[in-house]
């Protein structure tokens, strides 16, 4: 802007200087018009000069030649008449003396000029008889161009004639490359503002449009000329052309620069969010001349951001709802973002972890495994799945961790991932495990449980014969001390191994005493009396019975119970010594104890616990400890039934058995045993002789040796008894007499029909018959089930001599 002022300020001075040429040149032509030395050729001025050399063209001639711009006087044969001093110092070939044409003196040419860049300027006057200003292109002696402008001018003889022609050249060199250099950066300013994809504009300082480029032209659907000399009222919608006008007025008032956001009707009328910036441009005089506008469409830009926004809002609540922890870290291993599940799970803000490293959040020991799986991610570019543990309120945390790298364009790589919290996950599936290895040893032990009771069935015969046989020489042969002495042995031994079927059946759930309500305390200081009696000196017994309560058992099991936790104990301890703990309590299971005791339901229970600081078990083996036939004891010193029993009576009375041990460190078993409120019966003191009776029974038994022990052993109590091997044969004998029989013995497991059904079918024929029905083993058939059916009783074998003679006198006094 400041150099087009100096342009305009310099033509102004060169129009200035011309006028003043001017005035000189009417002067000197007009001196030159009074001499009476006007020849038609160069020869007679020189002539004349030599002839007359007056003083008046002696001080003309000075004039002439102290002129500093070059003149000459042309004849109309285009001969130089005159030409001062500074015309002859400019050319190259020619001296004052000669007589040079103007065209050889200035231009080197044979002819006149012409043409349309260099018409002759003699040639014009003496057309036209009137002055001629023409520009031309001289060069000087060194060859250099030079742009000059030439005014050439008529003299006339008195009459009217042009008898030479008078030129005055100007040196316009230097406005001419500055007009040539302006209209050079004119050009390319204007080519500039064309290929600039912006639309461009510029207005007056009284909004109206000078101007604009081909981007602004496609905006609007208009062209230029419909643009210049409008104002924004005139393109525009009034509520937008009022903003445009606003703004114009303050960047007006406040000259400099404008920046601000509005909207811009496009050609196809849709509605654009651009940006315009302005700037004012002055006047030479100071003042505001007007503006120039660029615009800048950010439509699609606000609709990105805009979109981008929402991405990040849809990302960020995406995350901050994300359960698992994720995390981002710089190269230099600090965090640079945590989403809101870090912040609950460390019950932190986000603050004061990032910017933090590894190493300033967790102890050495966690930070270095992290940060060695990060340059793991980060020197193989790869994704890692692993397992990483912190520590919270001195709590090992498990975290199973996926990292990966995130890659910017020319920047280092940044670390991210995202852990989940797998503690209860992994303690919870410790837990599965160990539910699985007990569910695998409850099939174990239902399948030998079964295996037991179908042995127990056949074993039970062999010992119902037995204990009967030895029972009835027992009462015949008082008179014979020795053998009846034998026969106790027999019976001792039989005892035993009856007690033995009684844990089989008891580990198979089988057993021929029903639960009923029992204080257990009082049990459990009988066994202690009986273990105390048996420890070493270096075994301590201690106890704690707080606890009066009662559950739903059979005492002898109860009892078998104390006895077997006890002896082990006693086996763990027999070569070091140590203390028996035996306790008894009362608690109560909530909810919340789940975790702890899976087996239970929620409420009161009884605890019985027994524990020794002898050897300790191994975890290999409490994996097996409560197996039949299992034992870590010789086979001298156990049969590997005790704890497996004491599994299934627990198990029968709805309770739980759990043991804890660790190698060296002792052994705790602790039984839970479901708690009732029940008043508690004593019981009657057993008869000291047989009862003996005088009525019929039907006595039927596939094994004939049960058939003939029951004969004889109900003979000898008085009664009168039929018996019988065949089912078949009983119920056709039965129908035949069904009023013959007062009581009738059956077995449950028999070829063609079982006990069960020939029941019902004397119950049929005789709904009043009194009946009893027993079993080796059954796991059909209980004692609920059997009164059902319409059994007096159900009893277990081995059937002992004693207590089948109290059942039936106890039936058989029964009233209907």
């Amino acid at each position: 802007m400041n150099e087009l002022k100096n342009i305009e300020a310099e033509i102004l001075q060169l129009e200035s200087d011309l006028i003043d040429k001017r005035q000189r040149l009417e002067a000197l032509k007009y001196q030159l018009g009074q001499g009476s030395h006007r020849q038609s050729n160069c020869q007679s001025i020189q002539t004349y000069d030599s002839r007359i050399e007056t003083q008046h063209l002696r001080g003309l001639k000075k004039i002439f030649d102290a002129i500093p711009e070059p003149i000459m006087i042309i004849n109309r044969d285009f001969t130089v008449a005159m030409a001062n001093r500074i015309i002859w110092e400019s050319t190259l070939d020619s001296q004052p003396g000669q007589c040079p044409t103007c065209h050889q003196l200035t231009h080197n040419l044979d002819r006149p000029c012409s043409g349309v860049t260099h018409p002759c300027p003699v040639q014009e006057v003496l057309r036209t008889k009137s002055p001629s200003r023409v520009e031309h292109v001289h060069y000087d002696k060194n060859g250099r161009a030079l742009y000059v402008e030439i005014i050439a001018a008529p003299i006339f003889d008195e009459n009217e004639n042009i008898v030479q022609i008078i030129e005055i050249c100007r040196d316009v060199s230097d406005r001419k490359w500055n007009e040539i250099a302006i209209s050079n950066q004119l050009e390319f300013l204007k080519t500039l503002v064309e290929t600039i994809p912006s639309p461009i504009f510029y207005k007056d300082a009284e909004g109206v449009y000078l101007g604009c480029n081909t981007a602004f032209e496609k905006v609007l659907g208009l062209s230029k000329e419909a643009i210049v000399g409008k104002t924004a009222y005139e393109i525009s919608p009034k509520e937008l052309a009022d903003r445009y006008h606003a703004a114009d007025r303050a960047l007006m008032e406040n000259k400099g620069t404008q920046e601000y956001e509005a909207q811009v009707l496009f050609s196809d009328n849709s509605l654009h969010e651009v940006v315009f910036n302005k700037a004012t441009y002055m006047k030479s005089d100071g003042s505001v001349g007007g503006l120039v506008g660029v615009m800048v469409d950010i439509t699609s830009a606000k609709r990105t951001a805009k979109a981008l926004e929402k991405s990040v809002s849809r990302f960020n609540a995406f995350m901050d709802n994300l359960p698992a922890l994720a995390f981002v870290k710089d190269q230099y291993g600090k965090y640079v973002y945590l989403n809101r599940a870090v912040e609950s799970f460390y019950n932190q803000t986000a603050e004061q972890r990032l910017g933090k490293t590894d190493y300033e959040l967790w102890p050495s020991t966690i930070a270095e495994t992290i940060v060695s799986n990060d340059q793991k991610v980060l020197t193989k570019d790869r994704v890692l799945r692993t397992q990483e543990n912190v520590e919270i309120e001195g709590r090992l945390k498990h975290h199973l961790v996926v990292k990966f790298p995130i890659t910017e364009e020319n920047q280092p790589s940044l670390l991210a991932g995202v852990a989940i919290d797998i503690t209860d996950w992994r303690e919870s599936e410790k837990e599965r495990e160990a539910l699985q290895r007990r569910l695998e040893t409850s099939h174990r032990m239902e399948a030998l449980g079964t295996l037991a009771g179908g042995i127990a069935h056949d074993f039970n015969n062999i010992l119902t014969a037995i204990l009967g046989y030895a029972e009835l020489a027992a009462m015949s042969s008082a008179q014979y001390p020795d053998i009846r002495n034998y026969l106790t042995h027999v019976l001792t031994a039989s005892n035993r191994a009856k007690e033995l079927v009684s844990q089989i059946l008891a580990f198979s759930r089988q057993s021929n005493e029903q639960p009923r309500p029992v204080i257990i305390r009082p049990i459990v200081e009988e066994a202690l009396k009986l273990i105390r009696a048996t420890l070493p000196t270096t075994i301590r017994l201690e106890h704690n019975l707080d606890s009066n309560g009662a559950t739903m058992a059979d005492p002898t099991h109860l009892h078998q119970i104390v006895m077997n936790l006890c002896t082990n104990a006693n086996y763990a301890m027999k070569d070091g010594g140590g203390t028996l703990k035996v306790n008894l309590s009362t608690m109560q299971i909530e909810p919340f104890h789940a975790r702890h005791y899976p087996n239970l339901a929620v409420g009161h229970y009884i605890r019985l616990t027994v524990g020794d600081t002898g050897i300790g078990i191994s975890p290999k083996d409490l994996e097996h400890i409560f197996e039949p036939f299992y034992s870590t004891k010789s086979k001298e010193d156990g049969s590997g039934m005790g704890l497996s029993v004491v599994h299934g009576i627990v198990k029968s009375c709805n309770g739980t058995i759990s043991v804890k041990s660790k190698l060296g460190e002792g052994s705790c078993f602790e039984v839970y045993l479901p708690r009732i409120e029940a008043e508690i019966l004593q019981n009657v003191e057993e008869e000291s002789q047989l009862p003996i009776g005088r009525e019929r029974i039907l006595f039927v038994d596939d094994e004939k040796m049960q058939t003939e022990l029951a004969g004889d052993a109900l003979s000898r109590l008085g009664y009168d008894a039929t018996t019988f091997t065949d089912s078949t044969q009983a119920l056709s004998h039965f129908i035949k007499h069904p009023d013959n029989w007062d009581l009738v013995i059956t077995d449950m497991s028999m070829p063609g029909i079982t006990g069960d059904v020939l029941g019902r079918q004397i119950k049929s024929i005789r709904p009043d018959m009194r009946m009893i029905i027993c079993t080796g083993y059954s796991e059909t058939l209980n004692e609920e089930r059997a009164k059902e059916i319409g059994f007096s009783a159900f009893i277990l074998k081995p059937l002992i001599i004693k207590e089948l003679a109290r059942l039936i006198r106890r039936i058989l006094d029964q009233s209907l």
